[in-house]
C-alpha cells in the first residue's frame, strides 16, 4: 500500500513522543518520501522545518491517498479529520481491539508507535516522490503568505483603534523566539487559550521533541493552561527528558481569562517554586474592551499600555491588591524574562533569583486612570487555523 501510494502521510501522534521514538520517524520519512503531520498534546518530534512536514501546510491534507496514524492513541470519528475520505489509512497501535475503532482502517499493525516505525524502516524500499515534496512546500508557503496578510491587517487594526491585535502579537512572539538572539530551538512553549490560540498556532514552530505543549489538545480542555505551564517549567528546570539540554531556560506559557479562572492560582506556585516562566494573558478585556469600565474602572479596569499596573477590586476581594505585569513587548522590545534566558540557563535551579508572589497587600498610591476604554474588533477573516 505504501509503495503504490503517490501522497502518502503519517500522523505522527502521542506514542511517538512517549517511545522517543522521533529519530525512527525521520528515518522512514526520508527514506519512502513520506509527509509527516503531528497531532497530540506535544509538537517538535517532526520538525516543521523539515521539508516533509506537512504541520504548517493544512492545505496539502487533503491531497493525502494514504494515511498512517501512529501512536494515535485517542481516534477520531469520521468527519473529523482533515483528510479525503477516499484515502487509504493505516493505523498502528499496540491495543488491538482499538484498531478500526471510531474509524474504519485499511490495515492495523499491533504495535506500539516505536515498534510500528521500526518494522517500516526495515521493509520500506527508497523511494523518491518529487510532486508530493513540491506540493507540501507549496502548501507551506501558502499557510506563511496567509499569516503574513493576517498580520498586515492585524497591523493596521491595531494602528486605527490604538489596541494591539492578536496576529501582531503572535508575529512579534513568534519573531522574537525563532528570529531573535535566542536558539530557536530553546524555548518550551505551552499554546493555550482560545481566542489569542486562534492565532499564536499559526505562528508557533516546534523544532524539536517537547517544544510546543497544547493542553486543550483534540477535546478543547479549557484552564489548564497555567498548571500545564507548571509541569513543562519544572520539566525544564531540573533537564526532565528531552528538556534536558534546555535546563533553567524559562518557559513561555500562552493563556487566556478562562485559564486563569480556573488555574490562576498556579502563578503563585510558579512563584513558590521559582521556575523560570513567562505567560502570556490574553484577557477580553485585556485593552478595555467593556464599556462598563468606564463607570466601574475600579471593578473591571485592566491597565492598557502606559497605564501604570495597578487595580483595586473591593468588591470580589475585600481590599486593594496590586497586580505586577511583565514589561510590555513592543516590536523589537521583547520582555527581558526571555532575552535573559541563555544566561538564567547557565545557573543552576538553586541559584535562579527569587521573585515575590504574583499578589501582594500593599495599597495602590493612586487609582487607575477611568474612561479609557476601546472596542477591540476582530479581522474579517474566513478559516481556522491549523
Amino acid at each position: 500500500m505504501i509503495q503504490k501510494a503517490e501522497r502518502p502521510i503519517i500522523v505522527a501522534s502521542t506514542g511517538v513522543f512517549y517511545d522517543r521514538a522521533w529519530d525512527v520517524l525521520r528515518t522512514v520519512a526520508e527514506r519512502a518520501d513520506i509527509a509527516v503531520v503531528e497531532s497530540g498534546p506535544m509538537r517538535g518530534h517532526f520538525p516543521d522545518s523539515h521539508p516533509l512536514s506537512v504541520s504548517t501546510g493544512p492545505d496539502a491534507l487533503l491531497s493525502a491517498d494514504l494515511v498512517i496514524f501512529a501512536g494515535q492513541y485517542s481516534m477520531p470519528n469520521v468527519g473529523e479529520v482533515a483528510f479525503d475520505p477516499d484515502a487509504k489509512v493505516i493505523r498502528i497501535d499496540q491495543d488491538a481491539a482499538d484498531i478500526g475503532r471510531n474509524l474504519p482502517v485499511d490495515l492495523g499493525l499491533v504495535a506500539s508507535a516505536r515498534g510500528g516505525l521500526e518494522a517500516l524502516a526495515e521493509a520500506l524500499p527508497s523511494a523518491s516522490r518529487p510532486a508530493w515534496r513540491a506540493e507540501l512546500a507549496a502548501a507551506r508557503d501558502a499557510f506563511e503568505k496567509q499569516n503574513a496578510e493576517w498580520y498586515e491587517l492585524g497591523l493596521k487594526h491595531s494602528a486605527a483603534t490604538d489596541t494591539i491585535h492578536p496576529a501582531v502579537i503572535a508575529q512579534e512572539l513568534s519573531s522574537f523566539l525563532y528570529s531573535g538572539d535566542l536558539p530557536k530551538e530553546q524555548t518550551t512553549v505551552v499554546s493555550g487559550g482560545y481566542g489569542i490560540a486562534r492565532y499564536t498556532r499559526r505562528w508557533l514552530r516546534a523544532h524539536r521533541p517537547g517544544q510546543i505543549l497544547n493542553g486543550a489538545y483534540q477535546y478543547g480542555a479549557i484552564g489548564p493552561d497555567v498548571g500545564y505551564t507548571v509541569g513543562a517549567g519544572a520539566a525544564v528546570m531540573n533537564g526532565v527528558g528531552p528538556q534536558a539540554p534546555y535546563r533553567g531556560a524559562p518557559v513561555f506559557g500562552i493563556t487566556g481569562d478562562a485559564g486563569v479562572g480556573y488555574s490562576g492560582m498556579e502563578f503563585e506556585t510558579l512563584a513558590k517554586y521559582r521556575i523560570p516562566a513567562v505567560v502570556l494573558v490574553y484577557n477580553n478585556n485585556a485593552w478595555g474592551v467593556f464599556g462598563s469600565a468606564a463607570s466601574h474602572a475600579l471593578d473591571a479596569h485592566v491597565p492598557v499600555p502606559g497605564e501604570p499596573p495597578l487595580r483595586q477590586d473591593r468588591r470580589r476581594l475585600g481590599r486593594p491588591r496590586r497586580v505586577r505585569h511583565l514589561p510590555r513587548a513592543t516590536p523589537g522590545s521583547p520582555p527581558a524574562q526571555l532575552r535573559d534566558g541563555r544566561e538564567r540557563r547557565r545557573l543552576h535551579p538553586d541559584q535562579l533569583p527569587g521573585d515575590q508572589g504574583v499578589l501582594d497587600q500593599r495599597v495602590p498610591t493612586r487609582p487607575p486612570p477611568q474612561g479609557r476604554t476601546r472596542l477591540h474588533g476582530v479581522l474579517p477573516l474566513s478559516g481556522d487555523p491549523a
